[in-house]
């Protein structure tokens, strides 16, 4: 699980990394031919001696071509990124030459420790990377390229309204539409980290970065540690987290240039085992699905054959008139809406337009980023409507641009009309950390405010809610004093507070959460954001979060089930006193401090049940 599988020359898969429960984080290279059905691991060498990327899992791994123009030979390469390691979270770069099977490091100062990204290629000319988080440097906001040709990475100005804060999700190229695609992940908003099921879109031209709402129909569950792979005009989302349950077999498929999603239920076949943090590559029209964990690893490789027009799965007439997506009946068969229309079918019912056509289908998105979002087709087609979103109301409101915000959403107060998404309310002073918050000058890091609305916000008179980014200038307007960076430093972040009594009094540092983490097993101190990355499959052993004792204060309790139940404790009972005695604490070996607090000669020891 958390490792990375490409699809490689010659019909080849090449995986990389992972945690094996029974061995730890993983540093080999293995290579699946899937005409002889045959796994081979592959013994690999490096240009410098000994010096081969550490073991590790969560990274991010793509095939990159890089033409040699001296020789005029195409090197295919896997590129691997970041990870999480037995150190801690990796920032370095290596390229594995699928022909040598020779590693090559790539040094770069801009690069941040990051974990839980995506690295997504597009036209064999830049890798791009999205989202990621490490303890030094928070979830990774930054939208980084590399040149296969240079080695170079750059840090690549964008525009729109990225995901402020985000790991875990899946992203994939579209070369029709030359934008990336990312869906779900755990997600830093506003003053929250919670599993996303949000779909943004990189239009890669301008760098412009969306917010998508279906055009029709609902978004899929919120989910991360999914898998995702790119099926002609189709994104096929597999499995992970939900809010729901922790692990998912769900399949859930994006229509790209309809903007709609369908369900297609029990029409792709058996059920694969619910899993998350699996991996998944499409090669010659058939998906390749790895590994994955739902409790135990899952050591398995799975096809998953879909057709190139997702409709064709809903297999009667309500099934496909009911459907999500942009679906219509035609000739006897379930047909997308723009199939449907080179096949003479009218597809009046479910039309195939990647925004809004009627004004009432602007009144139905409820964010400014969603309201005037830009779906990559519009960039280079103007939309029939345009939408607009009015502000200054306690709750903003989507129109079309040609009727009055005070007509549609009249509250008293005067509007004033937004026409850009990087103008949206939501995206000023949006900031994961303290550092990116105060470093534009205008912002404060505060736990004293509260958004209660688009824009509204409340002041406490002690600082009680979860830390958030917010304008400098409402201290102007506070009717009482504000605890706030600046001018105080920032809070010292978690993963720097050395024991366990400083973690748990701390308030924390990042956005979303006031308080820290102390991993037992790690004996280290985390921000709640980095839980689900570094805690997969129980590494953390118990976690105590404020509220709880470093202390396992055995001697408190007085019955053996109480007692038993608490980690560290055990109950050493008094020979022939029927089960009487003292919580203590210990392990299994007995009480490790002083053995005479329970000798063996008038006392029995029990740390895993009571005695009968």
């Amino acid at each position: 699980m958390g490792h990375s599988m490409v699809a490689g020359p010659q019909n080849t898969l090449w995986m990389y990394g992972g945690l094996s429960l029974s061995q730890g984080i993983l540093g080999d290279v293995y290579r699946y031919s899937v005409p002889e059905r045959r796994w081979t691991q592959m013994l690999t060498s490096s240009v410098e001696e000994g010096s081969t990327p550490a073991p590790q899992y969560h990274h991010a791994a793509a095939l990159v071509s890089n033409h040699d123009l001296m020789s005029a030979v195409t090197h295919n390469m896997m590129l691997v990124v970041g990870g999480v390691t037995q150190k801690g979270v990796a920032s370095d770069t290596w390229s594995l030459n699928l022909n040598s099977l020779v590693w090559k490091e790539y040094k770069s100062s801009l690069l941040p420790p990051v974990a839980g990204h995506t690295l997504t290629v597009r036209r064999d000319s830049t890798v791009l990377l999205i989202g990621g988080y490490s303890p030094e440097n928070g979830f990774n906001h930054h939208l980084l390229e590399f040149s296969p040709y240079t080695g170079n990475w750059t840090i690549s100005p964008h525009t729109g309204t990225p995901p402020t804060g985000l790991y875990g999700h899946t992203a994939v190229y579209h070369e029709q539409t030359d934008a990336v695609y990312v869906f779900g992940g755990y997600r830093f908003h506003l003053d929250s980290v919670e599993p996303s099921g949000e779909l943004y879109s990189l239009y890669y031209p301008n760098l412009t970065w969306s917010q998508l709402a279906p055009s029709q129909g609902n978004k899929p569950l919120s989910r991360f540690f999914h898998a995702a792979a790119l099926l002609k005009d189709t994104m096929v989302i597999v499995g992970g987290r939900t809010g729901e349950e922790d692990y998912s077999n769900i399949v859930s498929l994006y229509q790209i240039n309809c903007n709609t999603w369908i369900q297609p239920g029990s029409g792709v076949g058996d059920p694969v085992n619910r899993s998350v943090s699996l991996a998944m590559v499409g090669l010659d029209g058939t998906l390749f699905l790895s590994g994955g964990f739902n409790g135990v690893t899952l050591g398995r490789l799975l096809t998953l054959t879909l057709p190139s027009d997702p409709c064709v799965l809903l297999t009667s007439q309500d099934a496909c008139n009911s459907s999500t997506g942009s679906c219509v009946w035609c000739r006897g068969s379930c047909a997308s809406s723009d199939m449907a229309e080179r096949l003479g079918c009218s597809s009046l019912q479910s039309p195939c337009s990647s925004t809004p056509r009627l004004p009432d289908e602007c009144r139905r998105l409820k964010t400014c980023s969603e309201c005037l979002a830009q779906h990559p087709k519009t960039f280079s087609i103007q939309p029939a409507l345009q939408c607009k979103w009015c502000t200054n109301c306690p709750e903003g409101a989507c129109m079309s641009s040609t009727v009055s915000c005070t007509s549609e959403n009249d509250c008293k107060i005067n509007q004033r009309e937004v026409f850009l998404s990087s103008n949206c309310a939501e995206t000023s002073c949006e900031a994961s950390d303290c550092p990116k918050c105060t470093s534009s000058g205008k912002c404060m890091w505060t736990r004293q405010f509260r958004r209660t609305g688009e824009t509204r916000r409340i002041v406490s008179v002690d600082p009680t809610y979860d830390w958030t980014c917010l304008s400098y200038g409402l201290l102007n307007v506070s009717p009482m004093q504000v605890e706030s960076s600046p001018p105080l430093p920032c809070p010292e972040p978690c993963h720097l507070l050395p024991g366990c009594t400083q973690c748990l009094a701390s308030h924390g540092a990042d956005g979303g959460w006031q308080n820290c983490i102390w991993s037992m097993a790690l004996q280290q101190c985390m921000s709640p954001s980095f839980v689900p990355l570094r805690c997969e499959a129980g590494q953390c052993g118990r976690l105590l979060s404020s509220g709880d004792s470093c202390s396992p204060q055995c001697s408190q309790l007085t019955q053996c089930s109480q007692c038993i139940a608490r980690p560290q404790c055990g109950w050493c009972a008094a020979r022939g006193g029927n089960g009487a005695g003292r919580c203590l604490q210990g392990g299994l070996d007995g009480v490790g401090v002083n053995e005479n607090t329970c000798p063996q000669w008038n006392s029995t020891w029990s740390f895993l049940r009571c005695p009968e």
